[in-house]
């Protein structure tokens, strides 16, 4: 799948490695697993979610992907009404 941002594809290595150091340390009964971190380039202000979940449109992976747009749609609408909260009419 291609990036959205140029320097997605120079840094992504490193945060799948890290998934997967993450995902190693657990216990063989731990029923969770990292499939994805998002990422901020502090520089731009842009974001990526890097993901070493497999895309292949089976039920379960349209359940968690859905279950992650819903937690950022939720934690996007905190951040834009606080915002709202920061403008007064004058």
């Amino acid at each position: 799948m291609g990036k959205q941002y140029a320097w997605e594809a120079d840094v992504e290595w490193l945060f799948l490695d890290d998934m997967d150091e993450i995902n190693a340390k657990a216990p063989d009964n731990f029923s969770y697993e990292v499939i994805g971190i998002a990422v901020m380039n502090i520089d731009s202000g842009e974001a990526a979610m890097f993901t070493n979940f497999p895309i292949n449109g089976d039920t379960l992976e349209l359940d968690v992907l859905s279950d992650i747009a819903g937690d950022a749609e939720m934690l996007y609408e905190k951040s834009l009404n606080a915002r709202r909260k920061g403008y007064k009419n004058k």
